[in-house]
């Protein structure tokens, strides 16, 4: 779903990937692709993969010499991939996951889990301890999409000074 997402917004605004490289979670040769990357002289970089992947790749752009705009995955906003990325994470834009944006991003699966968990918690207030119930109360609370996903616009984070970020925000 997230590959076609991304080809009908590459198709809407005319841009035409240089290159697209799949590979295998933890068997990533960071330092070929990104030598082949910055070969490419690419306007801007997306790289979706987990948290440790995204790191490595990130690092071996700056290393190659990269120094456009890089568009990552939610993993950009955990924690591990900060730590891993170190201060090649500077500027990297990825999607701000947190319902209630704050001035400065939690990991994004602790904000998840807090966001969750919130809205079940008001769910079984207002259906009681019934699963059916609590399902339909979770439905009415509306923001869905016909797939049954949360419908929210997206917002975009940023590492700046080593730290996550709304962008536009202070």
């Amino acid at each position: 779903a997230l590959a076609a997402e991304l080809k009908s917004f590459l198709a809407r605004n005319h841009l035409t990937p240089g290159r697209h490289v799949e590979f295998q979670p933890g068997v990533l040769e960071g330092a070929r692709i990104a030598a082949e990357a910055a070969q490419l002289k690419p306007r801007a970089v997306a790289v979706i993969a987990g948290a440790v992947d995204s790191a490595l790749v990130v690092r071996e752009l700056r290393k190659a010499g990269v120094r456009e705009a890089v568009f990552a995955g939610p993993a950009a906003g955990r924690e591990t991939f900060l730590a891993r990325a170190g201060t090649a994470a500077e500027e990297v834009r990825f999607p701000w996951l947190e319902e209630t944006p704050r001035p400065e991003l939690p990991d994004y699966a602790a904000a998840s889990a807090y966001d969750v968990t919130a809205l079940v918690i008001r769910a079984i207030r207002r259906a009681g301890l019934n699963r059916a119930r609590i399902r339909d109360a979770i439905q009415e609370m509306g923001g869905w999409d016909a797939s049954g996903r949360k419908a929210r616009p997206v917002r975009l984070g940023v590492i700046r000074g080593g730290r996550r970020r709304l962008l536009g925000a202070g």
